[in-house]
């Protein structure tokens, strides 16, 4: 069975192995219980299928593919499987999100601004650098799922707040705190 589903659609082989699947309006899968998660690019073919016939077909994530709402709906849903939520305060993700912010410092730590570039670019470090960024996302998504915070509007509003502080006209190619320029 496994064999001739490789060459199969998302939605087929996601039918054949765990009856009818759920997919949201964007075509990607919504949560099923599962041991194990495919994860392929939309449009893309299944590379890997188990003999556990409970699996769970989810489109991979990409900047440009993603909302934010369903990078919440994904961060929220992995806390919620784990029984994380009652850990889950804003004084334990502020703090969490401060320490993987100053993880992914590290890598940088001692390198000239030349340097800093360089070291973002290296395939090894890049990996290792990705991991961090992804932890300090999931720890600032997950504290806007506690507080209810709407990220986007929230980002909206400061870069308002920072358009009114650093116009173009005073702060274009300086690096000046507002309140010098």
């Amino acid at each position: 069975m496994a064999g001739g589903l490789r060459k199969r659609s998302a939605g087929a082989a996601g039918e054949m192995l765990i009856g009818p699947v759920h997919w949201n309006d964007r075509g990607k899968c919504i949560k099923q219980t599962a041991r194990q998660v495919l994860i392929f690019p939309r449009g893309g073919r299944l590379r890997h299928i188990s003999n556990d016939a409970k699996v769970t077909i989810m489109a991979a994530l990409t900047d440009s593919l993603t909302t934010l709402a369903e990078l919440k709906s994904r961060v929220l849903a992995f806390a919620r499987e784990r029984d994380w939520e009652q850990f889950h305060t804003p004084k334990n993700l502020s703090m969490a999100l401060a320490a993987e912010a100053a993880e992914l410092m590290e890598h940088f730590l001692w390198a000239t601004p030349e340097a800093s570039r360089s070291i973002a670019q290296d395939k090894v470090k890049r990996a290792k650098i990705a991991e961090e960024i992804a932890d300090v996302v999931i720890y600032a998504v997950e504290f806007a799922n506690v507080t209810g915070l709407d990220i986007a509007a929230a980002v909206e509003a400061k870069m308002a707040a920072n358009a009114k502080k650093y116009p173009v006209e005073k702060a274009r190619g300086r690096a000046d705190k507002y309140t010098d320029l």
